[in-house]
């Protein structure tokens, strides 16, 4: 595999270059530790192989311009989560790419994520998996998840969990698109939070977006129990200002808010700000993470 990594000044950091074998299915171990009190990039370009996962052990990691293919799980906080009575782990991840691993794309468990500009797509199970944390999710793509399990959804919210569309700036559309997963496209199962995927209002000052117009949809062929947003939870989702492609109350479970639903697909058909993952770089307050195979 080609995709290694360096930084800026290694006198600052302790590295360890990723070597992988042809097939991608060799240990690859990534550690990094904080030699000093400054920070510097990691420049990353592709994590790619095997039975891989990049794991998050610590708070305000930062990705961005990565690509995370052919792995176990793409990005995960499932293992490792912060050391006990110190909050949860965190991470964000920009303008980059998660595709086609073997189980989840995205996994938070104890941990709260962010996706700005970034498409999920093609990876066997779930595309965002949160469990007790905080999902945060503005203009990016989670479509064509649960290629390997036909009863996984594009975003699955459980546990002390809740997600929310919104983008980097307050008051604008979110602009998401979530579509084509094998189950449903936003699931809360009845532990969830909740879920907030848009609001849209107007009056004499004009009109008022907060993290609306998004695609939710699923154009081809559906199970019988499939739902663009299964809410099991006893909270009112509130999804105004989206597109359904046309979908009727049966493809909604619990009480869901979708008024003024939108008559176009204002993600356009091409993908809504697809990462570039050309190169990248990673920065993190609290530098613990590790490729792990």
């Amino acid at each position: 595999m080609r995709n290694l990594w360096s930084s800026g000044r290694s006198r600052w950091w302790a590295r360890r270059r990723i070597r992988y074998g042809s097939n991608g299915s060799s240990l690859a171990a990534l550690e990094r530790t904080h030699a000093a009190g400054r920070q510097q990039p990691l420049r990353i370009r592709v994590f790619d192989g095997g039975t891989k996962t990049v794991e998050i052990l610590s708070r305000e990691n930062v990705f961005r311009f990565c690509r995370f293919r052919n792995g176990w799980r793409g990005l995960s906080s499932h293992f490792y989560q912060y050391p006990a009575n110190q909050g949860r782990s965190s991470f964000r991840l920009e303008q980059s790419i998660v595709e086609n691993n073997q189980t989840v794309g995205v996994a938070a468990y104890h941990a709260d994520v962010t996706l700005q500009q970034v498409t999920v797509r093609g990876n066997g199970e779930a595309g965002l998996w949160l469990y007790d944390g905080y999902g945060t999710v503005g203009s990016s793509v989670i479509e064509q998840n649960g290629t390997g399990a036909s009863y996984r959804s594009g975003i699955e919210v459980h546990y002390n969990s809740y997600v929310q569309f919104y983008y980097m700036i307050p008051f604008v559309p979110a602009v998401n698109r979530v579509a084509r997963n094998a189950h449903h496209e936003v699931y809360l199962a009845s532990s969830a939070d909740g879920a907030w995927l848009g609001y849209c209002s107007s009056g004499p000052m004009g009109s008022f977006h907060l993290g609306d117009y998004n695609a939710i949809f699923d154009d081809g062929p559906q199970a019988g129990d499939e739902r663009l947003i299964y809410n099991g939870t006893s909270t009112n989702v509130v999804a105004r200002c989206n597109y359904w492609a046309g979908a009727g109350a049966d493809k909604f479970y619990g009480t869901v808010d979708r008024a003024y639903p939108l008559s176009y697909d204002p993600t356009g058909s091409s993908g809504a700000y697809e990462g570039a993952c050309r190169r990248g770089w990673l920065r993190t307050r609290h530098p613990r993470w590790r490729r792990r195979g």
